[in-house]
C-alpha cells in the first residue's frame, strides 16, 4: 500500500492525538496531562533514540508499535523534517494498516512536538 504523507497540523492529526504547541511569548507550557497511562503500574518514561536517516524513497514501514495503554510523545532533536506514521486500531487490536495515515512535520509545521494516544505507530 502506498501512503502520501500531508502535512502534520492539530487538525489533521486530532483522530491520533495531540500536537503540542509551544508557547507564542517567552515562557513556558506546560503538558502533563500528556504523560498518560492506564495501567496503575506504569508510569512516565523518557527516553531518547537515535534513528539512521533514510537512505531511499519510498520509505517501507515493516513494523508498527502498539502504545495502547499510554501516550507517547515524539520531540526531535535535530532534525529539519521528519515522518509520523499512525494507523487505528483493527477489530483484532492489532493496527488497521489499510486506514494508516503519514504526517510530514518540520518547519512549516505548526509545532513540532506531538503526542499520539490509543493509536498503532
Amino acid at each position: 500500500m502506498r501512503i502520501v504523507a500531508v502535512p502534520l497540523t492539530p487538525k489533521a492529526f486530532a483522530p491520533y492525538g495531540d500536537v503540542l504547541t509551544p508557547p507564542d511569548d517567552f515562557g513556558r507550557a506546560y503538558f502533563d496531562e500528556g504523560l498518560q497511562t492506564s495501567r496503575s503500574t506504569a508510569r512516565p518514561s523518557l527516553s531518547l533514540s537515535r534513528v539512521r536517516p533514510l537512505t531511499s524513497l519510498p520509505l517501507e514501514a515493516k513494523v508498527l508499535e502498539r502504545h495502547e495503554f499510554s501516550s507517547q510523545s515524539f520531540l526531535p532533536l535535530d532534525v529539519s523534517r521528519w515522518l509520523v506514521v499512525v494507523a487505528p486500531s483493527a477489530a483484532n487490536g492489532g493496527p488497521d494498516a489499510a486506514r494508516a495515515v503519514a504526517f510530514l512535520a518540520g518547519p512549516a509545521t505548526v509545532s513540532p512536538i506531538t503526542r499520539a494516544r490509543g493509536t498503532t505507530r
